[in-house]
């Protein structure tokens, strides 16, 4: 039976880092909306790395009618596709970037006050 020394076992451990590190890191998890009146209220969400994408999503029923409504957006790295969520080096920032046209309100908000929010983050 062989042992390995101290160089034996630092290569060993160098190489199972080096192969921990090629596969894909997914982070799940959800934060509380922080988010005031203003359209450019913001929060960081840290995931412990850059992501490649990002999903976030809410759901939840208004009252009087019940109405489901579901506000979900996705980020690719190097993409600045939506304006409510953008990558950064340590996760994401979730935003409540929303605007009135034509008697309409689009909400793509993703940092509403109390609201739950779930995301995926995939690096």
């Amino acid at each position: 039976m062989a042992f390995l020394d101290e160089t034996g076992l630092a290569e060993v451990w160098s190489l199972v880092k080096a192969e921990d590190e090629k596969r894909a890191k997914v982070v799940c998890g959800s934060y509380t909306g922080t988010g005031d009146s203003s359209s450019s209220s913001s929060q960081n969400i840290d995931v412990g790395f850059r992501p490649k994408a990002v999903v976030v999503f809410n759901v939840y029923s208004m009252t009087p009618r019940d109405i489901t409504q579901l506000y979900s957006a996705m980020a690719v790295d190097g993409s600045n596709y939506t304006n409510a969520l953008e990558i950064t080096d340590t996760g994401f920032t979730a935003k409540r970037a929303y605007h009135k046209t034509s008697g309409s309100i689009y909400f793509p908000d993703l940092n509403g006050s109390g609201y739950t929010y779930n995301y995926i983050a995939i690096g």
